[in-house]
């Protein structure tokens, strides 16, 4: 699976990285659109990305009530993912590379150690979709909730309102 995994980013970052350097190239990751995109920003040890997939749409919906926001985040790292994780680990290549401490076996163990994904985060995935499933199924369950008119009983502006 890591395999295909390398051979998928490999094509992904030579498009990217050019003789005039690094440029921006829109490309598609599936499981960064489709997936709850800051579990997959964690699972790739993107933390500060997975901070900002976990919160601002979270955010933005609470504070416009529109819950589009969600979809458009998802838009978003689906468009980016493959970049922003081009640049997450060429900066962890070039910080082990310029360890001047270490020599080529145990720069490469910390690069190893350094990359691939958190497997917990598959797990921590499973639960909360389990969470949210089991919040909406009670939300079915319990109906919408019973708005009291406002008013007196024969529907009515109550006087003392006024």
């Amino acid at each position: 699976m890591w395999r295909s995994a390398f051979l998928y980013y490999k094509e992904k970052f030579e498009n990217i990285e050019t003789p005039q350097g690094p440029r921006f190239v829109l490309s598609w990751n599936w499981p960064a659109a489709l997936f709850d995109s800051f579990l997959w920003f964690l699972y790739r040890k993107m933390y500060l990305f997975a901070l900002l997939y976990a919160v601002a749409p979270a955010l933005a919906i609470f504070m416009t009530g529109d819950v589009t926001v969600g979809i458009v985040s998802r838009i978003l790292a689906g468009a980016s993912a493959n970049y922003l994780y081009y640049w997450h680990v060429k900066d962890k290549i070039q910080r082990i590379m310029a360890m001047p401490s270490l020599d080529d076996t145990n720069r490469a163990h910390l690069i190893q150690e350094e990359g691939g994904v958190q497997p917990y985060v598959l797990w921590l995935g499973v639960v909360l979709h389990l969470l949210m499933l089991g919040l909406l199924a009670a939300a079915i369950v319990q109906g919408p909730p019973v708005q009291e008119p406002l008013g007196g009983t024969d529907g009515r502006p109550d006087q003392k309102f006024f």
